[in-house]
C-alpha cells in the first residue's frame, strides 16, 4: 500500500483500485501509523466508496450533498477498521456556476473531521478533484496543496494483491433501499397523512383509544407473520405499518416481540420496511431491526441497521443510546429485560404476544 508522502500516487492508487471509476463520490481510506525511527509514516489500508450526493438527478445534485449518510458511514468505517487516521478523496464534476472545490465541499470535510475526532481518529488529509484520469489536478481542502495524478500501471502487482475496497456484503444488500418500492410507499404515506379520515378508515373508524391500538397491533402482527411466511408486503401495507410505528404504545409491544423467543420471525418485515421507506423515515424500522438482529446473535446486521437509523436521525436519543449499548456489547439478556414490559402492555390491549 502507498504511504501519504506522495499524495498524487496515494490518490491515484485508490482511484485505480475502486470497483468502478468514481464520479460524484467520496473515498474514505483507513491509514495506519508506521513508526520507522526517526521518521513516522502513514500507510493506506482498506477503503470504502460512497455517494457524494443524495440524488443522481443533475437537477438536484448541485445542492444536496449526502452529508448525514457520509458521516454515518465514516463512523461505521472507523468502528470496523479502527484506523489511526482517515484520508478523504472527493470526486465531483464542475458544472455551470458550480466550481470545484467550493464551500460545501470544505464544510463536509470540516464535519467529517469532527465526526472522526469523536471516534478518536485523525483526519489525515482531504483532496478534491473533478476527474480520475492521469494528469487531472488534485487540491487539498486542508492546506491548499496541489498536484496532478500520475499514471498507475494497470498490471500493478501491489494494487492487484491488496484489493483495498471490500466487496459489498450480503448484510448491506439485505437492507439496501429499493428505489421503485420506496417511491410507491412514499406516495401511500402522503395519502395516509393527507387525511385523518383515511387513516382512521385503515385502522378502524369510530373506535376508542384502546380498541384502536389493539387493531393497530393486530394489523402489524398479521403482516409480520405474512412476511415471515415468505410474502412480500404491498406498498400500502408497508406505509400503514410505518404510520402505526409512530404510536409509542405499539412500539413498546413490538420491541418486546422483537427481542423475545419469536424475535427472529420479525426480521423479514423489518427488512422490507427498511428497504421500502424513504429517508429519513426509516429510524423506527431500523431500530427494531437492530435490536432483533442483536438479540438473535447477528452483530453485523444490527450495526448496519443502527447506522441507517442514525443516518436518518443523528440526534434521535433512543437511537444514540441503542448504538452505544450495541457498541459496548451489552449482553442480549439485558436488552431483552429492558423491553420485556411490552408483554404486559400488549396484554392490557388483549393480545398475547406469545
Amino acid at each position: 500500500m502507498p504511504t501519504i508522502e506522495n499524495p498524487g500516487i496515494f490518490i491515484a492508487h485508490y482511484l485505480a483500485a475502486a470497483p468502478q471509476p468514481p464520479r460524484r463520490s467520496v473515498v474514505l481510506v483507513a491509514a495506519q501509523r508506521l513508526e520507522c525511527w526517526p521518521d513516522t509514516h502513514m500507510r493506506g489500508g482498506m477503503a470504502i466508496l460512497t455517494d457524494l450526493y443524495l440524488s443522481c438527478d443533475d437537477r438536484l445534485a448541485g445542492d444536496y450533498l449526502a452529508t448525514t449518510p457520509i458521516l454515518a458511514r465514516a463512523r461505521q468505517f472507523c468502528q470496523q477498521f479502527q484506523p489511526d487516521a482517515v484520508a478523504v478523496v472527493i470526486i465531483d464534476d464542475p458544472r455551470p456556476n458550480r466550481p470545484v472545490p467550493r464551500e460545501s465541499h470544505r464544510e463536509l470535510v470540516r464535519l467529517l473531521g469532527d465526526r472522526l475526532r469523536e471516534t478518536g481518529t485523525e483526519l489525515l488529509d482531504a483532496w478534491i478533484l473533478s476527474d480520475t484520469v492521469p494528469g487531472q489536478q488534485w487540491t487539498s481542502l486542508l492546506d491548499g496543496d496541489t498536484g496532478t495524478l500520475p499514471v498507475v500501471p494497470t498490471d500493478n502487482s501491489d494494487l492487484a494483491a491488496t484489493q483495498p475496497f471490500p466487496q459489498i456484503s450480503e448484510t448491506h444488500q439485505f437492507l439496501e433501499q429499493d428505489p421503485d418500492l420506496t417511491g410507491q410507499v412514499q406516495a401511500h404515506l402522503a395519502d395516509i397523512r393527507a387525511s385523518d379520515a383515511e387513516t382512521l378508515a385503515a385502522i378502524g373508524e369510530g373506535v376508542d383509544s384502546m380498541a384502536r391500538r389493539r387493531e393497530q397491533l393486530r394489523f402489524v402482527l398479521t403482516r409480520i407473520y405474512a412476511a415471515d411466511s415468505g410474502a412480500y408486503l404491498s406498498a400500502e401495507d408497508l406505509a400503514q405499518v410505518a404510520i402505526i410505528l409512530g404510536e409509542e404504545t405499539i412500539r413498546t409491544c413490538l420491541y418486546a416481540l422483537a427481542t423475545g423467543p419469536r424475535g427472529g420471525s420479525c426480521l423479514p418485515m423489518w427488512s422490507q420496511l427498511v428497504r421500502a421507506l424513504p429517508a429519513p423515515e426509516r429510524t423506527q424500522a431500523a431500530m427494531l431491526f437492530a435490536v432483533t438482529a442483536y438479540t438473535d446473535g447477528d452483530t453485523a446486521l444490527s450495526t448496519t441497521a443502527i447506522d441507517i437509523a442514525l443516518a436518518d436521525e443523528p440526534t434521535n436519543s433512543a437511537a444514540v443510546t441503542l448504538s452505544t449499548a450495541l457498541a459496548c456489547s451489552v449482553p442480549p439478556e439485558k436488552i431483552r429485560a429492558l423491553f420485556r414490559r411490552g408483554y404486559a402492555t400488549a396484554a392490557e390491549l388483549g393480545i398475547d404476544l406469545d
